[in-house]
Protein backbone atom coordinates (compact mmCIF):
# COMPACT_ATOMS: atom_id res chain seq x y z
CA UNK A 1 0.00 0.00 0.00
CA UNK A 2 3.08 2.67 0.42
CA UNK A 3 3.13 2.66 -3.22
CA UNK A 4 -0.22 4.02 -3.49
CA UNK A 5 0.36 6.52 -1.03
CA UNK A 6 3.77 7.72 -3.31
CA UNK A 7 1.64 7.70 -6.47
CA UNK A 8 -1.56 9.70 -5.17
CA UNK A 9 1.29 12.24 -3.59
CA UNK A 10 2.68 12.62 -6.87
CA UNK A 11 -0.59 13.06 -9.01
CA UNK A 12 -1.41 15.78 -6.04
CA UNK A 13 2.14 17.37 -6.41
CA UNK A 14 2.23 17.73 -10.35
CA UNK A 15 -1.35 17.98 -11.53
CA UNK A 16 -1.81 22.16 -12.01
CA UNK A 17 -6.15 21.80 -12.55
CA UNK A 18 -8.88 19.13 -12.61
CA UNK A 19 -11.95 18.63 -14.69
CA UNK A 20 -14.84 20.46 -13.35
CA UNK A 21 -18.07 17.94 -12.56
CA UNK A 22 -20.74 17.63 -14.99
CA UNK A 23 -24.48 18.28 -13.72
CA UNK A 24 -23.77 21.62 -12.38
CA UNK A 25 -22.60 20.33 -9.29
CA UNK A 26 -20.86 23.03 -6.64
CA UNK A 27 -18.38 22.43 -4.47
CA UNK A 28 -20.67 21.81 -1.57
CA UNK A 29 -22.04 18.89 -3.57
CA UNK A 30 -18.76 17.29 -3.87
CA UNK A 31 -17.68 17.04 -1.07
CA UNK A 32 -20.80 15.93 0.15
CA UNK A 33 -20.43 12.72 -2.60
CA UNK A 34 -16.81 12.68 -1.04
CA UNK A 35 -17.88 12.32 2.43
CA UNK A 36 -20.61 9.91 1.64
CA UNK A 37 -18.43 7.55 -0.72
CA UNK A 38 -15.91 7.55 2.26
CA UNK A 39 -18.66 6.86 4.47
CA UNK A 40 -19.94 4.23 2.59
CA UNK A 41 -16.83 2.30 2.35
CA UNK A 42 -16.66 2.26 6.23
CA UNK A 43 -19.63 0.70 7.07
CA UNK A 44 -19.03 -1.96 4.07
CA UNK A 45 -15.65 -2.89 6.27
CA UNK A 46 -17.39 -2.96 9.23
CA UNK A 47 -19.69 -5.61 7.64
CA UNK A 48 -17.44 -7.43 6.48
CA UNK A 49 -15.69 -7.51 9.71
CA UNK A 50 -18.15 -8.25 11.81
CA UNK A 51 -19.16 -11.21 9.46
CA UNK A 52 -16.17 -12.78 9.80
CA UNK A 53 -15.85 -12.04 13.59
CA UNK A 54 -18.94 -14.05 13.81
CA UNK A 55 -17.61 -17.15 11.56
CA UNK A 56 -14.71 -17.31 13.80
CA UNK A 57 -16.61 -17.18 17.19
CA UNK A 58 -19.00 -20.53 15.67
CA UNK A 59 -16.04 -21.93 14.31
CA UNK A 60 -12.60 -21.14 16.29
CA UNK A 61 -10.74 -24.25 14.80
CA UNK A 62 -10.77 -22.46 11.00
CA UNK A 63 -8.62 -19.36 12.66
CA UNK A 64 -5.98 -20.28 10.03
CA UNK A 65 -8.39 -20.37 6.77
CA UNK A 66 -10.36 -17.25 8.30
CA UNK A 67 -7.09 -15.21 8.35
CA UNK A 68 -6.04 -16.05 5.10
CA UNK A 69 -9.59 -15.61 3.33
CA UNK A 70 -9.80 -11.94 5.27
CA UNK A 71 -6.65 -10.55 4.15
CA UNK A 72 -7.98 -11.50 0.61
CA UNK A 73 -11.10 -8.78 1.92
CA UNK A 74 -8.17 -6.45 2.92
CA UNK A 75 -6.85 -6.07 -0.27
CA UNK A 76 -10.10 -5.71 -2.35
CA UNK A 77 -10.99 -3.24 0.14
CA UNK A 78 -7.75 -1.08 -0.38
CA UNK A 79 -8.56 -1.17 -3.93
CA UNK A 80 -12.03 -0.50 -4.07
CA UNK A 81 -11.13 2.83 -1.72
CA UNK A 82 -8.22 3.66 -4.22
CA UNK A 83 -10.22 3.52 -7.17
CA UNK A 84 -13.47 5.35 -5.77
CA UNK A 85 -10.97 8.43 -4.40
CA UNK A 86 -9.69 8.49 -8.32
CA UNK A 87 -13.02 8.34 -9.91
CA UNK A 88 -14.69 11.00 -7.50
CA UNK A 89 -11.41 13.22 -7.99
CA UNK A 90 -11.48 12.77 -11.81
CA UNK A 91 -15.51 12.49 -12.54
CA UNK A 92 -16.95 13.97 -9.29
CA UNK A 93 -15.05 16.79 -9.19
CA UNK A 94 -12.85 16.48 -5.72
CA UNK A 95 -10.10 17.60 -7.33
CA UNK A 96 -11.59 20.53 -9.34
CA UNK A 97 -13.35 21.37 -5.52
CA UNK A 98 -10.32 21.45 -3.73
CA UNK A 99 -8.77 23.75 -6.30
CA UNK A 100 -11.69 26.10 -5.77
CA UNK A 101 -10.96 26.00 -2.12
CA UNK A 102 -7.32 25.88 -2.35
CA UNK A 103 -6.42 27.45 -5.37
CA UNK A 104 -2.64 27.62 -6.79
CA UNK A 105 -0.43 30.22 -7.02
CA UNK A 106 -0.14 32.34 -10.22
CA UNK A 107 2.95 31.91 -12.18
CA UNK A 108 6.19 33.30 -10.06
CA UNK A 109 4.15 33.66 -6.44
CA UNK A 110 4.02 31.85 -3.76
CA UNK A 111 1.10 29.81 -2.76
CA UNK A 112 -1.31 30.53 -0.66
CA UNK A 113 -1.57 28.09 1.82
CA UNK A 114 0.93 25.33 2.67
CA UNK A 115 0.52 21.74 2.50
CA UNK A 116 -1.85 21.70 -0.55
CA UNK A 117 -1.17 17.53 -0.88
CA UNK A 118 -2.39 16.57 2.10
CA UNK A 119 -5.81 18.57 1.86
CA UNK A 120 -5.91 16.61 -0.82
CA UNK A 121 -5.54 13.07 0.04
CA UNK A 122 -7.36 13.67 2.95
CA UNK A 123 -10.13 11.79 1.82
CA UNK A 124 -8.40 8.74 1.05
CA UNK A 125 -6.39 9.11 4.17
CA UNK A 126 -9.21 9.44 6.43
CA UNK A 127 -10.62 6.37 4.58
CA UNK A 128 -7.51 4.23 5.08
CA UNK A 129 -7.65 5.14 8.93
CA UNK A 130 -11.01 4.13 9.34
CA UNK A 131 -10.36 1.28 7.57
CA UNK A 132 -7.49 0.09 10.27
CA UNK A 133 -10.10 1.40 12.96
CA UNK A 134 -12.67 -1.62 11.78
CA UNK A 135 -10.48 -4.16 11.45
CA UNK A 136 -9.29 -3.88 14.15
CA UNK A 137 -12.34 -6.33 16.17
CA UNK A 138 -11.39 -9.03 13.86
CA UNK A 139 -7.31 -9.33 14.20
CA UNK A 140 -7.47 -8.72 18.14
CA UNK A 141 -9.95 -12.08 18.11
CA UNK A 142 -7.42 -13.99 16.03
CA UNK A 143 -4.98 -12.87 18.46
CA UNK A 144 -6.92 -14.12 21.40
CA UNK A 145 -8.26 -17.34 19.96
CA UNK A 146 -4.33 -18.25 19.64
CA UNK A 147 -2.66 -16.79 22.98
CA UNK A 148 0.11 -18.70 24.17
CA UNK A 149 2.10 -18.25 27.32
CA UNK A 150 4.59 -15.42 27.12
CA UNK A 151 2.48 -13.80 23.90
CA UNK A 152 2.19 -9.86 24.71
CA UNK A 153 -1.26 -8.76 25.31
CA UNK A 154 -2.84 -7.27 22.06
CA UNK A 155 -3.16 -3.54 21.37
CA UNK A 156 -5.55 -0.98 21.71
CA UNK A 157 -7.64 0.51 18.61
CA UNK A 158 -6.04 3.62 18.94
CA UNK A 159 -2.28 1.99 20.02
CA UNK A 160 -3.43 -0.66 16.67
CA UNK A 161 -3.91 1.82 14.20
CA UNK A 162 -1.15 3.64 14.98
CA UNK A 163 1.27 1.04 14.35
CA UNK A 164 -0.46 0.28 11.41
CA UNK A 165 -0.14 4.45 10.55
CA UNK A 166 3.94 3.67 11.22
CA UNK A 167 4.08 0.69 8.85
CA UNK A 168 2.47 2.21 5.93
CA UNK A 169 3.10 5.98 6.31
CA UNK A 170 7.02 5.39 6.47
CA UNK A 171 7.29 5.74 3.23
CA UNK A 172 4.99 8.47 2.15
CA UNK A 173 5.81 10.87 5.08
CA UNK A 174 9.90 11.53 4.28
CA UNK A 175 8.55 13.70 0.33
CA UNK A 176 5.82 14.85 2.26
CA UNK A 177 7.79 16.82 4.66
CA UNK A 178 10.29 17.47 1.77
CA UNK A 179 7.63 19.08 -0.05
CA UNK A 180 6.37 21.48 2.57
CA UNK A 181 9.70 22.38 3.81
CA UNK A 182 10.40 23.38 -0.10
CA UNK A 183 7.12 25.19 -0.08
CA UNK A 184 7.92 26.82 3.09
CA UNK A 185 11.38 28.35 1.51
CA UNK A 186 9.67 29.86 -1.74
CA UNK A 187 7.35 31.70 1.27
CA UNK A 188 10.29 32.69 2.80
CA UNK A 189 11.23 34.52 -0.35
CA UNK A 190 10.18 37.58 -0.43
CA UNK A 191 7.32 38.37 -3.57
CA UNK A 192 9.04 41.37 -5.19
CA UNK A 193 12.35 39.24 -5.39
CA UNK A 194 10.23 36.08 -6.58
CA UNK A 195 8.49 38.70 -9.39
CA UNK A 196 11.92 39.68 -10.63
CA UNK A 197 13.32 36.22 -11.67
CA UNK A 198 16.37 36.75 -11.11
CA UNK A 199 19.61 34.32 -12.03
CA UNK A 200 20.52 34.45 -8.28
CA UNK A 201 17.04 33.82 -6.76
CA UNK A 202 16.91 30.89 -9.11
CA UNK A 203 20.63 29.27 -7.84
CA UNK A 204 19.93 30.23 -4.57
CA UNK A 205 16.62 28.25 -4.44
CA UNK A 206 18.37 25.25 -6.39
CA UNK A 207 21.06 25.36 -3.50
CA UNK A 208 18.40 25.71 -0.82
CA UNK A 209 16.45 22.40 -2.37
CA UNK A 210 20.05 20.67 -3.08
CA UNK A 211 20.98 21.18 0.79
CA UNK A 212 17.71 20.29 2.59
CA UNK A 213 17.64 17.14 -0.01
CA UNK A 214 21.21 16.19 1.23
CA UNK A 215 20.24 16.71 5.15
CA UNK A 216 17.17 15.01 4.54
CA UNK A 217 18.63 11.60 3.28
CA UNK A 218 21.54 12.15 6.09
CA UNK A 219 18.95 12.58 8.67
CA UNK A 220 16.20 10.24 7.14
CA UNK A 221 17.61 6.92 9.56
CA UNK A 222 17.36 9.02 12.93
CA UNK A 223 13.68 10.23 11.66
CA UNK A 224 12.92 6.74 11.22
CA UNK A 225 14.08 5.80 14.42
CA UNK A 226 12.04 7.66 16.28
CA UNK A 227 9.12 7.53 14.13
CA UNK A 228 9.02 3.79 14.70
CA UNK A 229 10.15 4.27 18.35
CA UNK A 230 13.30 2.04 18.19
CA UNK A 231 15.38 1.22 20.90
CA UNK A 232 18.94 -0.33 21.55
CA UNK A 233 19.08 -4.31 21.10
CA UNK A 234 19.86 -5.47 24.88
CA UNK A 235 23.16 -7.08 25.52
CA UNK A 236 23.37 -10.05 25.63
CA UNK A 237 24.89 -13.72 23.46
CA UNK A 238 22.39 -12.80 20.19
CA UNK A 239 23.72 -8.98 20.16
CA UNK A 240 27.60 -9.85 21.28
CA UNK A 241 27.46 -12.50 17.94
CA UNK A 242 25.42 -10.13 15.64
CA UNK A 243 28.52 -7.70 17.05
CA UNK A 244 31.63 -10.20 16.27
CA UNK A 245 29.79 -10.90 12.87
CA UNK A 246 30.22 -7.50 12.02
CA UNK A 247 33.24 -7.02 12.96
CA UNK A 248 34.61 -10.06 10.49
CA UNK A 249 32.18 -8.45 7.99
CA UNK A 250 34.30 -5.07 8.66
CA UNK A 251 30.37 -3.08 8.62
CA UNK A 252 30.31 0.28 10.29
CA UNK A 253 27.12 0.61 11.63
CA UNK A 254 25.54 3.02 14.46
CA UNK A 255 23.63 0.79 16.67
CA UNK A 256 21.46 -2.62 16.18
CA UNK A 257 17.71 -1.73 16.87
CA UNK A 258 15.13 -3.58 17.73
CA UNK A 259 11.73 -2.68 15.93
CA UNK A 260 8.92 -3.49 19.28
CA UNK A 261 5.47 -4.88 17.11
CA UNK A 262 4.79 -6.26 20.33
CA UNK A 263 5.03 -9.68 18.18
CA UNK A 264 2.93 -9.08 15.13
CA UNK A 265 5.92 -8.53 12.42
CA UNK A 266 8.98 -10.75 11.96
CA UNK A 267 11.17 -8.56 10.04
CA UNK A 268 14.50 -6.85 9.58
CA UNK A 269 16.18 -4.08 7.53
CA UNK A 270 19.17 -1.66 7.12
CA UNK A 271 19.28 2.97 6.78
CA UNK A 272 21.66 5.04 6.69
CA UNK A 273 24.18 5.76 4.05
CA UNK A 274 26.61 6.94 6.53
CA UNK A 275 27.96 4.46 8.93
CA UNK A 276 27.56 6.66 11.75
CA UNK A 277 24.15 7.23 11.36
CA UNK A 278 23.87 3.65 9.96
CA UNK A 279 21.01 1.52 11.56
CA UNK A 280 20.53 -2.58 11.48
CA UNK A 281 16.93 -3.20 12.61
CA UNK A 282 15.85 -6.26 13.57
CA UNK A 283 11.48 -6.86 14.67
CA UNK A 284 10.78 -8.50 18.07
CA UNK A 285 9.00 -11.65 16.56
CA UNK A 286 11.83 -12.04 14.46
CA UNK A 287 14.31 -12.23 17.54
CA UNK A 288 12.23 -14.22 19.55
CA UNK A 289 10.83 -16.84 17.02
CA UNK A 290 13.89 -17.36 15.16
CA UNK A 291 17.31 -19.17 16.65
CA UNK A 292 20.43 -17.69 16.96
CA UNK A 293 21.89 -18.90 13.89
CA UNK A 294 18.42 -18.16 11.69
CA UNK A 295 19.06 -14.46 13.00
CA UNK A 296 22.31 -14.51 12.28
CA UNK A 297 21.51 -15.44 8.80
CA UNK A 298 18.73 -12.29 8.55
CA UNK A 299 21.34 -9.92 9.89
CA UNK A 300 23.54 -11.22 7.15
CA UNK A 301 21.06 -10.25 4.38
CA UNK A 302 20.98 -7.05 6.03
CA UNK A 303 24.76 -6.58 6.27
CA UNK A 304 24.79 -7.54 2.67
CA UNK A 305 22.75 -4.64 1.57
CA UNK A 306 25.28 -2.49 2.68
CA UNK A 307 28.37 -4.29 1.70
CA UNK A 308 26.72 -4.62 -1.94
CA UNK A 309 25.93 -0.67 -1.54
CA UNK A 310 22.42 -1.30 -2.74
CA UNK A 311 20.50 1.90 -0.49
CA UNK A 312 23.33 4.23 -2.91
CA UNK A 313 22.43 1.85 -6.05
CA UNK A 314 18.82 2.75 -5.05
CA UNK A 315 18.95 6.34 -4.13
CA UNK A 316 21.08 6.66 -7.75
CA UNK A 317 18.93 5.27 -9.75
CA UNK A 318 15.43 7.14 -8.38
CA UNK A 319 17.15 10.38 -8.60
CA UNK A 320 18.73 9.77 -12.30
CA UNK A 321 15.68 8.32 -13.74
CA UNK A 322 13.25 10.80 -12.38
CA UNK A 323 15.65 13.49 -13.65
CA UNK A 324 16.32 11.85 -17.15
CA UNK A 325 12.68 11.13 -17.56
CA UNK A 326 10.99 14.37 -16.65
CA UNK A 327 13.53 15.74 -19.09
CA UNK A 328 12.59 12.98 -22.04
CA UNK A 329 9.24 13.68 -21.40
CA UNK A 330 8.67 17.18 -21.58
CA UNK A 331 10.79 16.86 -24.83
CA UNK A 332 8.26 14.62 -25.94
CA UNK A 333 5.24 16.04 -24.79
CA UNK A 334 6.61 19.62 -27.22
CA UNK A 335 6.29 18.00 -30.43
CA UNK A 336 3.04 19.06 -32.03
CA UNK A 337 3.00 15.26 -33.20
CA UNK A 338 2.27 14.34 -29.60
CA UNK A 339 -0.85 16.18 -29.27
CA UNK A 340 -2.58 14.92 -32.68
CA UNK A 341 -1.95 11.34 -30.27
CA UNK A 342 -3.61 12.04 -27.87
CA UNK A 343 -5.67 14.92 -28.63
CA UNK A 344 -8.60 14.23 -25.67
CA UNK A 345 -5.84 14.97 -22.66
CA UNK A 346 -5.96 18.67 -22.01
CA UNK A 347 -2.28 17.92 -20.13
CA UNK A 348 0.13 15.01 -20.17
CA UNK A 349 0.23 15.35 -16.47
CA UNK A 350 -1.59 11.50 -15.99
CA UNK A 351 0.47 10.44 -18.54
CA UNK A 352 3.69 11.19 -17.86
CA UNK A 353 2.83 10.10 -14.05
CA UNK A 354 1.23 6.88 -15.42
CA UNK A 355 4.69 6.24 -17.51
CA UNK A 356 6.76 7.13 -14.80
CA UNK A 357 4.88 4.79 -12.36
CA UNK A 358 5.20 2.06 -14.82
CA UNK A 359 8.79 2.72 -15.64
CA UNK A 360 9.92 2.71 -11.95
CA UNK A 361 7.51 -0.51 -11.20
CA UNK A 362 8.98 -2.15 -14.20
CA UNK A 363 12.12 -1.57 -13.67
CA UNK A 364 13.27 -0.95 -9.78
CA UNK A 365 11.32 -4.09 -9.33
CA UNK A 366 13.55 -5.92 -11.27
CA UNK A 367 17.10 -4.17 -9.47
CA UNK A 368 15.56 -5.06 -6.23
CA UNK A 369 14.36 -8.18 -6.44
CA UNK A 370 18.02 -9.03 -7.68
CA UNK A 371 19.98 -7.03 -5.08
CA UNK A 372 17.21 -9.09 -2.59
CA UNK A 373 19.06 -12.23 -4.37
CA UNK A 374 22.50 -10.80 -4.07
CA UNK A 375 21.41 -10.23 -0.28
CA UNK A 376 20.20 -13.77 0.00
CA UNK A 377 23.60 -14.99 -1.08
CA UNK A 378 25.72 -12.89 1.39
CA UNK A 379 23.72 -14.01 4.00
CA UNK A 380 23.69 -17.49 3.28
CA UNK A 381 28.09 -17.06 3.49
CA UNK A 382 27.46 -15.41 6.59
CA UNK A 383 25.34 -18.25 8.44
CA UNK A 384 24.71 -21.41 6.13
CA UNK A 385 22.77 -21.83 3.34
CA UNK A 386 20.22 -24.27 5.82
CA UNK A 387 19.88 -21.24 8.23
CA UNK A 388 19.18 -19.15 5.43
CA UNK A 389 16.45 -21.23 4.08
CA UNK A 390 14.77 -21.75 7.50
CA UNK A 391 14.93 -18.12 7.96
CA UNK A 392 12.71 -17.54 4.90
CA UNK A 393 10.65 -20.26 5.28
CA UNK A 394 9.70 -19.13 9.35
CA UNK A 395 9.43 -15.46 7.78
CA UNK A 396 6.64 -16.31 5.24
CA UNK A 397 4.95 -18.41 8.13
CA UNK A 398 5.31 -15.99 10.68
CA UNK A 399 3.88 -12.93 8.58
CA UNK A 400 1.24 -15.01 6.87
CA UNK A 401 2.77 -14.66 3.11
CA UNK A 402 1.72 -17.49 0.87
CA UNK A 403 5.11 -19.44 -0.03
CA UNK A 404 3.89 -19.97 -3.41
CA UNK A 405 2.01 -17.34 -4.68
CA UNK A 406 1.48 -14.00 -2.44
CA UNK A 407 0.22 -11.89 -5.33
CA UNK A 408 1.81 -9.54 -7.58
CA UNK A 409 2.21 -6.64 -4.97
CA UNK A 410 3.93 -8.72 -2.48
CA UNK A 411 6.74 -9.99 -4.78
CA UNK A 412 7.27 -6.64 -6.72
CA UNK A 413 10.46 -5.77 -4.59
CA UNK A 414 11.09 -9.86 -3.28
CA UNK A 415 10.96 -12.80 -5.24
CA UNK A 416 8.20 -15.56 -3.61
CA UNK A 417 9.84 -17.35 -0.77
CA UNK A 418 9.77 -20.76 -2.72
CA UNK A 419 12.18 -18.97 -5.58
CA UNK A 420 14.48 -17.58 -3.00
CA UNK A 421 14.87 -20.77 -0.96
CA UNK A 422 15.25 -23.05 -4.57
CA UNK A 423 18.01 -20.29 -5.55
CA UNK A 424 19.99 -20.94 -2.13
CA UNK A 425 19.51 -24.81 -2.19
CA UNK A 426 20.26 -24.71 -5.86
CA UNK A 427 23.57 -22.90 -5.21
CA UNK A 428 24.56 -25.86 -2.50
CA UNK A 429 24.74 -28.14 -5.28
CA UNK A 430 26.01 -25.43 -8.00
CA UNK A 431 28.58 -22.77 -6.59
CA UNK A 432 29.07 -21.73 -9.70
CA UNK A 433 25.25 -20.36 -10.20
CA UNK A 434 25.88 -17.49 -7.26
CA UNK A 435 29.40 -16.62 -9.13
CA UNK A 436 27.45 -16.35 -12.27
CA UNK A 437 24.56 -14.69 -11.13
CA UNK A 438 26.46 -11.79 -9.21
CA UNK A 439 28.96 -11.58 -12.30
CA UNK A 440 26.00 -10.85 -14.66
CA UNK A 441 24.16 -8.80 -11.87
CA UNK A 442 27.37 -6.65 -11.64
CA UNK A 443 27.50 -5.99 -14.98
CA UNK A 444 23.95 -4.71 -15.48
CA UNK A 445 24.25 -2.45 -12.70
CA UNK A 446 27.16 -0.72 -14.05
CA UNK A 447 25.71 -0.71 -18.08
CA UNK A 448 22.24 0.97 -16.21
CA UNK A 449 24.08 3.61 -13.51
CA UNK A 450 26.66 4.70 -16.67
CA UNK A 451 23.31 4.64 -19.21
CA UNK A 452 21.64 6.88 -16.70
CA UNK A 453 24.54 9.17 -16.26
CA UNK A 454 25.22 9.43 -20.08
CA UNK A 455 21.35 10.73 -21.01
CA UNK A 456 21.51 13.13 -18.14
CA UNK A 457 24.41 14.42 -19.07
CA UNK A 458 23.22 14.86 -22.67
CA UNK A 459 20.01 16.74 -21.48
CA UNK A 460 21.70 19.09 -19.42
CA UNK A 461 23.84 20.34 -21.84
CA UNK A 462 22.77 22.90 -24.38
CA UNK A 463 22.19 22.11 -27.68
Amino acid sequence: MPIYFLLLLALARLRPAWPAPSGGLTTGDCTFLQVTIVLAFALAVLVVTHWFRALLLHDPSERFVLAHRFQSWKRFFLHALLIAFLLTTYLLGWGWTVRQLYPPAEEGARPVLLGFELFFLAPFLIGVLLFWTLLYDFDRLVHKLGEYDGQPTFPSRAGYVFFQAQNHFLLMLPPLIMILFEQLLFHLVPESTVAAESETLSWTLIGMTAGSLAMFVIGLPLFIRWFLRLTPMPAGPLRERLAEAARKLGLRYNNILIWHTRQTVANAMVTGILPWLRYVIITDRLVSEMSEEETLAVFGHEVGHIQHRHIAFYLFFLLASIYVFHNVWNLLTSYPLFARLAPWADDFTEIGILAGALYIFVVFGFISRRCEREADLFGARVASPWAFMNALEKVAILNGIPRENPGWLFSWQHSTIAKRVDFIGRTIDEPALAVRFQRRFGAFKWALALTLLGLGVALTLPL
